[in-house]
């Protein structure tokens, strides 16, 4: 993720809450099954996609505050 982001940020790691599940196994199954469904991207690719977007709306929000306090 940090490759990805270009982050040089630290990674920190603070304790769970205690009702956060432990283990995270996403299934996918279902979608398969019921929809015919299959993931069209890699997860690198889909991460990407996502730090991009949000790399972008950052951007857009920074614009409008900047136009709204240049009002």
């Amino acid at each position: 993720m940090k490759r990805l982001a270009r982050s040089e940020s630290p990674i920190v790691f603070c304790p769970l809450p205690s009702d956060d599940p432990k283990v995270r196994r996403p299934d996918i199954s279902l979608a398969r099954r019921l929809l015919d469904w299959e993931p069209r991207v890699s997860r690198e690719e889909g991460l990407a996609l996502t730090i991009e977007y949000f790399k972008k709306e950052k951007e857009r929000d920074q614009a409008e505050r900047g136009a709204r306090a240049a009002r």
